[in-house]
C-alpha cells in the first residue's frame, strides 16, 4: 500500500483535487478502476481538461460517496434527457488551478445508442478482478484486453440508421481519428488469445464474435458484430426495441431544442446538470462596469463547461440615458431644445425630467424582469451569476430608483412615476441574492484597473459596509486585487455555498 501510495504522489503531476482523490480511493482500499487506460486519456483526465470516468464495485456505495463528500465532491443531476441509469455525476473545484474536475461514477455498465445507453452489461466483476495498476500515473485503470472489448461494443451498438445511410451514399467506412487512436493503442497491447480467453468468459457466441474482432476495425465490420451484438444482449436490455426507439428519438430532439433555445432565449433553459441541493443566486457589484464584465465573464467560463449557469446584467440607473442612443431619440432630443440640457444653476425642464423618470421605470421593469427569471433558474437548480443587483440595499453602486438624485418633482403626473419606481425596486429587495460579492477600492486601484494593471488597494475608504436584510452572505474584496487574486475567492466561496 505505501508502495502505491509513493508511486501515486511521486510520478506525474495531477491537480490537487485528482491527486487526493486516488490517494483516498488507494487509503481506503476502494475497489475501482478508469474505464480509459491510454496515457492520451489518462493525461488530459489528471489535469483536468477532460472528464473522468470510473468504475466502482456496486457493493462499495455506501463508502464511496461519503468520501467523495469529504475531497469536496458535490453531486450533481444531468438533466432528464442525459440521465442514464448508474451513472452518478460529481464535480469538485481544484482551487490552485480554478478548474471545475468531473468524475463520473460507473457502478454498472451501461453502453449503447447516443442519447439511450440501452444495454446493461454483467461484466464489471471481470473487469475489477482482473483490473491493472498503471505506475506512472499512480491509478488502476482497466485492463487493455477489456478496454478493446468495451471500444467493439460502444461503437457497434451506437450506429443508428442514419449513420448507415451515410456511411453507403458517402462511401466512407472509416471510424474517428480519435477512435483510431485508442483501437490501434489497445491492440498493440493486446494478443489474440487473451481476447479470445476474455470473450469466451463473456459471450456465448464468442466464436463468431472473436471473428468479427480480428477483421478490419471499420464501420462495415461494426455493423456486422451489431446484430451478434444485440441478439447476445437480449437479457441486458433495458428497454423494448419500439420503446428504445421511440425514447432515443425523444431524448435526441429534446436536448437539440433546448440547446438551441438557451441560445436564442433569454429566459432559463436548462441542458446540462443542475444541483439537486437547490439553485444558487450570486451577484457581483461595486466596481466599474468593464472590470465586472470581465470578472463576470471569467466565472462564466469556469462554471458553464459543466453545470447550468444562467448569466444576467442587471441595468444600472444611468442606464436609462441608453435610451437617447435610439436614432427616434437622437432625432427627436436634437430637434427640440426643450429636451435639451440646460445651463448650470438653472432648473431642467419638465420634458427632460418627464424622458428620465420614463427611461428610469423601463429600467426598472426591466430589473424586474430579470430578477423573476433569476428566481425561476434558481428553482430549476441552476447558478445564477448576476453583474449587478437592483435594489437600495447597496450603498453607492447606482442600482436604486432615480428619482432620488432628481430634483423634487414639480408636478403631480411626475411625482406618481417617482412613486411607481420606487414600489418597483421595492419589489425587488423582496429577492435577495444567496451571495453578494461587493468589490470596493479607493480611486486609485480602480483607475489600475482600467488600466490593466494590478496595484495594492491603498484607499479603502471608498469601501462601504454592506449587510443584505434577507439572511445573503455580503463578502467585500478590495477590488484592486490581481484577477488572479481575485478569482481565486470568488470562486472559492461559490463553490462552498454550492
Amino acid at each position: 500500500m505505501r508502495r502505491m501510495l509513493e508511486l501515486a504522489t511521486n510520478r506525474l503531476p495531477k491537480l490537487t483535487a485528482i491527486a487526493t482523490l486516488y490517494d483516498a480511493l488507494h487509503e481506503n482500499a476502494i475497489v475501482y478502476c478508469n474505464l480509459k487506460g491510454n496515457e492520451k486519456h489518462l493525461r488530459v483526465s489528471v489535469t483536468g481538461e477532460s472528464d473522468i470516468d470510473i468504475l466502482f464495485d456496486e457493493n462499495q456505495k455506501g463508502k464511496i460517496e461519503p468520501i467523495l463528500g469529504k475531497l469536496g465532491y458535490k453531486k450533481f443531476d444531468a438533466i432528464k434527457p442525459k440521465q442514464y441509469r448508474d451513472i452518478v455525476d460529481f464535480l469538485t473545484l481544484d482551487l490552485e488551478s480554478g478548474k471545475v474536475i468531473h468524475l463520473h461514477t460507473h457502478y454498472r455498465l451501461t453502453i449503447g445508442e447516443p442519447f439511450l445507453k440501452g444495454y446493461q452489461l454483467d461484466i464489471e466483476n471481470y473487469i475489477l478482478n482482473d483490473r491493472v495498476f498503471n505506475e506512472e500515473f499512480g491509478m488502476y485503470c482497466i485492463r487493455p484486453v477489456f478496454e478493446l472489448i468495451l471500444l467493439y461494443l460502444t461503437e457497434s451498438l451506437k450506429l443508428r440508421h442514419r449513420d448507415l445511410i451515410l456511411m453507403y451514399l458517402k462511401g466512407n467506412l472509416d471510424v474517428s481519428q480519435k477512435t483510431i487512436y485508442e483501437y490501434t493503442w489497445l491492440k498493440k497491447r493486446t494478443t489474440d488469445d487473451e481476447l479470445e480467453a476474455c470473450l469466451k468468459q463473456v459471450f456465448n457466441d464468442h466464436i463468431n464474435i472473436f471473428n468479427l474482432f480480428r477483421a478490419d476495425f471499420n464501420r462495415k465490420q461494426l455493423q456486422r458484430l451489431a446484430p451478434v451484438l444485440k441478439k447476445e444482449f437480449e437479457k441486458y436490455r433495458l428497454y423494448s426495441p419500439l420503446r428504445a426507439l421511440l425514447l432515443r428519438w425523444y431524448r435526441e430532439a429534446t436536448m437539440s431544442v433546448l440547446r438551441k433555445l438557451s441560445r436564442i432565449l433569454t429566459r432559463p433553459i436548462l441542458s446540462m446538470r443542475i444541483n439537486p441541493r437547490g439553485g444558487v443566486i450570486v451577484a457581483v457589484t461595486g466596481i466599474d462596469q468593464v472590470s465586472q464584465s470581465n470578472v463576470i465573464n471569467l466565472l462564466n467560463e469556469t462554471f458553464r463547461k459543466k453545470m447550468d449557469v444562467y448569466s444576467i446584467n442587471f441595468q444600472k440607473r444611468d442606464d436609462n440615458l441608453a435610451l437617447i442612443s435610439f436614432p427616434l431619440f437622437k432625432l427627436f432630443r436634437r430637434e427640440n431644445p426643450k429636451l435639451k440640457t440646460n445651463s448650470p444653476g438653472k432648473k431642467e425642464s419638465w420634458f427632460l425630467l418627464l424622458y428620465k423618470f420614463v427611461g428610469s421605470l423601463v429600467v426598472a421593469h426591466d430589473n424586474w424582469n430579470k430578477i423573476r427569471r433569476a428566481q425561476t433558474a434558481k428553482k430549476k437548480g441552476a447558478l445564477v451569476i448576476c453583474n449587478g443587483y437592483p435594489g437600495n440595499q447597496i450603498p453607492g453602486d447606482d442600482n436604486g430608483p432615480v428619482h432620488f438624485d432628481l430634483p423634487g418633482p414639480g408636478s403631480f403626473f411626475l411625482r406618481i412615476l417617482a412613486t411607481i419606481e420606487s414600489k418597483m425596486y421595492a419589489r425587488t429587495e423582496r429577492y435577495f441574492p444567496d451571495i453578494l460579492f461587493h468589490l470596493v477600492g479607493g480611486p486609485e486601484g480602480i483607475e489600475s484597473r482600467k488600466a490593466g494593471e494590478t496595484a495594492p488597494c491603498k484607499d479603502l475608504r471608498a469601501a462601504k459596509q454592506v449587510s443584505l436584510n434577507g439572511g445573503s452572505k455580503v463578502i467585500t474584496i478590495p477590488a484592486a486585487k490581481p484577477v488572479k487574486d481575485l478569482l481565486y475567492i470568488l470562486k472559492r466561496d461559490i463553490w462552498n455555498i454550492l
